[in-house]
């Protein structure tokens, strides 16, 4: 029978338990920015004021990754 190293399974059932954390953070706060983005575009004030920069504006979804992948890591800090 083969000894099992305790200390790499421990630490590989961590590293995998801390990514399914993370990715169902991002999914959570990816829906948040998303409703949000949809929200602002919808909103009269975001034509008005994104007229001048038409050419710089990114889709829905890149703002809403955008937002996300800035926000989620800070969770996994400390």
């Amino acid at each position: 029978m083969k000894s099992i190293d305790r200390s790499k399974s421990s630490s590989q059932v961590r590293a995998r338990s801390d990514q399914v954390d993370f990715n169902l953070i991002f999914a959570f706060c990816f829906t948040v920015f998303l409703v949000t983005e949809i929200g602002q575009r919808l909103l009269p004030g975001y034509w008005m004021g994104g007229q001048q920069c038409a050419n710089a504006r990114k889709s829905i979804i890149a703002e809403a990754l955008d937002s996300a992948r800035t926000v989620v890591p800070y969770a996994f800090m400390g």
